[in-house]
């Protein structure tokens, strides 16, 4: 175990350091060394008193279990876990019930965590993934029609820091689009399926109103940029955590409403209603249910890309297996493979009980015999 004098702070290059996903790859015994988050770490002692330390290592590139035996400076330790998320370690893979598990030999924390760091360790859409999304919304904002409601979505884009901070912040801590990019790729989603069902609707109710679905749709979850604090991982912050995002999207909305000369009030209102039912139902969170088709339409949307992007992400953890594991966001595992690999049914299937249908029945003419038939009579003969 190194001093902690020896932590690393941030500056030595570390190209050398492995990926997870790299080193999954490698065979058991292997040397593992790397820069990674630890997630879940804590101190626990075995039957004979030794103390041992547990938790998960992880990257943008995923996750592993981890163990360090016998920890003797429990003291140390502690402070530690106190204080840091980041860690370098030495170490080498090994196997825990058929499973890759990293056993730590040297841990040290990295005290100065920059942003090269966090750009290992976070994960990350592609930039020019998230731009695209910028400029879907940015195009999706051309269709709004009153002026107010266009001035007010210009005026933030117009905000670098705003871009800059909207385009990395995730839209979960872990359910969905748990990823730096997550909350603009979420946003572009919400207002496509909700734009999509504003046109299927609008010939029946002519009353419907465009310009409260985008923006109702774009400002849903915009407070999820203070709800969630991007470290060294996703955490709630206390502002999330006394408020909630629901709250903080209506703050936001309501500032720039102020900041708007003429912003009509029944746009205003509507719109605000949209960003506290998003949820639905109050007991998933809601204040109130929606009351308007516009804010339904905008449940839906969100409700639908939410559930999907769940599938998406649970299908691309099963690293291949026909069953993901099982999901308690969506209370069931889900079918992961292809269908073409679908194993080929039971042994009772191929019995003659149900091996095929009963053949039809031909109905059997009996002959006269004292009238037999003239064939001669027949036309064919």
């Amino acid at each position: 175990m190194r001093e902690r004098g020896n932590a690393y702070n941030g500056i030595s290059p570390f190209n050398h350091f492995m990926k997870i996903s790299e080193l999954k790859e490698l065979q058991f015994g292997s040397s593992v060394k790397g820069i990674y988050v630890l997630r879940n770490g804590g101190l626990k002692s075995s039957r004979g008193g030794d103390y041992f330390l547990t938790g998960v290592l992880q990257d943008n590139s995923g996750s592993i279990p981890a163990v360090q035996w016998d920890v003797t400076d429990t003291a140390l330790y502690e402070v530690y876990l106190q204080k840091f998320q980041v860690f370098e370690i030495s170490a080498r893979l090994d196997t825990y019930k058929d499973a890759p598990q990293v056993v730590i030999e040297v841990l040290s924390p990295v005290e100065k965590v920059t942003p090269e760091i966090l750009r290992t360790l976070l994960p990350t859409l592609p930039e020019s993934e998230i731009g695209s999304y910028i400029e879907e919304i940015k195009k999706m904002r051309e269709l709004i029609e009153n002026e107010a409601c266009y001035q007010l979505m210009s005026r933030m884009f117009e905000d670098k820091d705003f871009v800059h901070l909207f385009s990395q912040a995730p839209a979960a801590v872990m359910v969905h689009h748990a990823y730096c990019g997550g909350l603009a790729q979420h946003t572009a989603y919400v207002m496509r399926n909700a734009w999509y069902l504003y046109q299927q609707y609008k010939q029946q109710y002519p009353d419907l109103n465009g310009d409260v679905i985008l923006l109702g749709a774009f400002f849903h979850d915009l407070g999820k940029m203070e709800e969630i604090r991007v470290g060294a991982r996703f955490e709630a912050s206390t502002e999330g955590q006394l408020l909630g995002h629901l709250v903080i999207s209506l703050e936001m909305f309501t500032r720039l409403v102020e900041s708007i000369r003429g912003f009509p009030p029944h746009l205003a209102m509507a719109i605000k209603h949209c960003i506290i039912s998003h949820h639905g139902q109050q007991e998933w969170g809601a204040p109130v249910v929606p009351r308007t088709m516009e804010a339904e339409i905008i449940f839906l949307a969100d409700y639908l890309d939410s559930t999907l992007r769940q599938f998406v992400e649970t299908i691309q953890e099963s690293g291949g297996e026909n069953w993901s594991q099982y999901n308690r966001f969506l209370q069931r595992s889900v079918f992961s493979a292809g269908y073409e690999r679908l194993p080929e049914r039971g042994k009772i299937w191929n019995s003659k009980l149900f091996a095929a249908k009963s053949p039809e029945k031909k109905e059997t003419k009996h002959v006269d015999k004292k009238n037999p038939p003239d064939f001669k009579k027949h036309s064919l003969f």
